[in-house]
């Protein structure tokens, strides 16, 4: 309870910034399934492809598969080096979830990730923290916040994460989730620590108002 109080305490702006952030009280994780994918028609291309994120479209072929239309799910499984695919529906299979590496922590809400896409897709990609704000990194508060993203994502050989749309910078906002050594993707993201909660309730962040802060 002391630290949230003191946690922006050198600077009124973020102070304020906090109080009418408060109204939030809750940041559902969004949790979903690794290899799922939404299927798109690209203008002028003869067949559906596979929007696997972050704007890279593959032409795949959809064995086993009919009838499929554009905007439906579907979950690949990779049997003998050959790709399968399942119909699937939910909101669970709408999110864009992938396993990550995480290559740095810039400060205590933003990091670089090298996520698997499948299909031996992977990208680099910087994600912003989704729902938080913390302080800049220029401040002993911003310093503790960064400090305690290092030391929960430093045993992790994957991470889970789940992405929405890209903010003002063009970094994605993600949820991201770690759990200790644990390697299988699909089981850090369906049980992991969701590590934008847990820096709120750490009280080394504030929940994020729409037009204010980076």
């Amino acid at each position: 309870a002391q630290i949230k109080a003191g946690a922006f305490e050198s600077d009124g702006a973020d102070l304020g910034r906090v109080v009418k952030a408060e109204k939030r009280r809750s940041l559902p994780p969004l949790r979903g399934q690794i290899y799922s994918y939404r299927l798109t028609q690209i203008q002028g291309a003869p067949a559906l492809r596979i929007d696997v994120g972050f704007g890279v479209y593959l032409d795949v072929a959809l064995a086993g598969l009919k009838n499929v239309r554009a905007g439906e799910s579907v979950v690949s499984n990779k049997t003998r080096g050959k790709y399968t695919f399942k119909m699937v529906s939910g909101r669970k299979f709408a999110y864009y979830s992938y396993r990550a590496r995480v290559l740095s922590v810039i400060d205590g809400d933003t990091l670089w990730l090298d996520i698997d896409c499948g299909f031996g897709v992977w990208t680099k990609q910087k994600v912003r923290l989704r729902g938080i704000d913390t302080p800049e990194l220029d401040t002993a508060e911003g310093g503790r916040s960064r400090d305690f993203v290092v030391q929960a994502l430093m045993d992790a050989e994957f991470v889970g994460v789940t992405t929405t749309k890209p903010d003002k910078y063009d970094r994605y906002l993600a949820d991201v989730f770690y759990l200790g050594k644990a390697g299988d993707g699909q089981t850090v993201l369906t049980d992991g620590v969701f590590l934008n909660k847990a820096l709120y309730d750490a009280g080394l962040a504030a929940w994020f108002v729409a037009g204010e802060g980076a």
